[in-house]
């Protein structure tokens, strides 16, 4: 199960909502087109009201090895509809999944974001400023309400996506090869395929967290 976001450190700060949104880069939007009134609206839809308040981590994030943080439903995961920032960027030396089910917590991070892998699953919700840089796979598998958006570059050896009908926003995704979403058959090993989503995401989940080889390294760049 994924570990609360305090995990990534202790050092969160309490800011109100407007002025946590005010750290976010000049020119920064929710949607592409709009300015940062676009949270409001979105947390709203998402929590029912804004959030009283954001914790707030000033300064770059580094975490050591396979990391997983979320909310659920179970005791000891925080409550619903946190909101996390962190002002600066998230560097995770290690595979990276982010998993909500049940429960909204969202992570905004007004800098850039590096993982060996990322797994994006449910109700994920991940706002990333600046670029998004991940060494070997991308793994979006989300459901409802479930966000990836990457304002700035997103580079990948390969971006595997169970469902395009949900909010998976990256620039440059329909210009740039590599932001493509693949066919999981031509990168994964036969052992992470399903029939239904293409991705056996709990198998995959657990090879990259054991730094087990995922992909048909012939076929990546």
């Amino acid at each position: 199960m994924p570990a609360p976001f305090d995990a990534l450190t202790t050092a969160w700060d309490t800011m109100p909502f407007d002025e946590a949104l005010a750290l976010l880069p000049p020119g920064t939007s929710a949607d592409g087109a709009a300015g940062v009134d676009v949270f409001e609206f979105e947390f709203d839809v998402l929590f029912g009201d804004d959030p009283e308040r954001v914790f707030v981590h000033r300064g770059n994030i580094t975490v050591s090895g396979a990391t997983a943080i979320g909310n659920g439903h179970h005791e000891g995961y925080g409550e619903d509809g946190l909101v996390y920032l962190i002002d600066g960027d998230l560097a995770v030396d290690g595979p990276l999944h982010f998993y909500n089910e049940g429960y909204y917590a969202a992570l905004l991070v007004t800098g850039s974001v590096t993982a060996e892998s990322l797994f994006c699953s449910s109700e994920c919700w991940l706002f990333v400023a600046g670029s998004l840089t991940v060494s070997n796979l991308l793994v979006t598998d989300l459901y409802e309400c479930g966000s990836l958006r990457v304002q700035g570059a997103t580079t990948t050896r390969a971006w595997l996506d169970t469902d395009r009908d949900v909010d998976v926003r990256l620039s440059g995704d329909r210009d740039h090869g590599g932001h493509v979403a693949a066919d999981p058959a031509a990168v994964l090993l036969p052992e992470f395929l399903d029939e239904r989503s293409g991705i056996a995401t709990d198998a995959l989940f657990a090879a990259a967290f054991a730094n087990r080889s995922m992909t048909r390294e012939s076929s990546l760049p």
